[in-house]
């Protein structure tokens, strides 16, 4: 089996990036780093960004094709501290998560996954400086 990054994701970040870009605060320049998961057979995807400013503010959804599976992300924290967001009510649906900002290094991880607690896959994952 092939993976494959999904054929719309050009066309998300843009859309996810002009929002930030509307959203961001003239006192606080925000930052956004985004990452995608592989997409399934069924040609099901997900994503997550990760914005800061005075808060960090993290945004996870569910796109592409119906495929019965569930995108999770998990965010490490410089501290080592993981969260988990779980966009798991269908394609087009998202969850979002507020955390305290820190200086360090994050990880952002994104995959699908068959039931809340099923196993992580079509996953990718990016490092982030803040």
């Amino acid at each position: 089996m092939r993976l494959r990054r999904p054929a719309s994701m050009a066309a998300a970040a843009v859309s996810i990036a002009a929002a930030t870009a509307l959203a961001a605060s003239p006192a606080h320049a925000a930052e956004q780093w985004i990452t995608f998961s592989y997409e399934s057979p069924s040609g099901g995807w997900g994503y997550s960004t990760v914005t800061t400013g005075t808060s960090l503010k993290q945004l996870t959804c569910d796109q592409g094709t119906p495929d019965g599976l569930r995108t999770v992300s998990h965010l490490t924290m410089p501290n080592g501290n993981v969260h988990t967001l779980h966009a798991s009510q269908g394609s087009g649906k998202c969850i979002d998560g507020s955390y305290s900002p820190m200086r360090g290094t994050y990880t952002l991880r994104v995959c699908l996954r068959d039931g809340a607690y099923g196993t992580d896959r079509y996953c990718d994952r990016n490092t982030f400086q803040y």
